[in-house]
């Protein structure tokens, strides 16, 4: 992420984070990428013309979180 500056966003997820994961996700260059000092990157959820939005763990809470992160 160098040279990049970034916004961080995050919100709870509630529903059972088992079903967004499957064997055909492509990897995730990002994974276990620690962001904010807070978050750790899972794996990509969507991504679009502003930025993109990951699936990651909150290490305070130990929830999971959608994280998106504006080029």
């Amino acid at each position: 992420m160098t040279g990049k500056r970034l916004a961080l966003s995050a919100i709870a997820l509630e529903e059972d984070l088992s079903a967004l994961i499957t064997d055909d996700d492509p990897p995730c260059s990002m994974a276990d990428t620690i962001i904010g000092g807070e978050f750790r990157i899972l794996r990509p959820l969507r991504s679009g013309g502003m930025g993109s939005v990951y699936v990651a763990m909150q290490q305070s809470t130990g929830k999971a979180r959608a994280v998106k992160l504006l080029a």
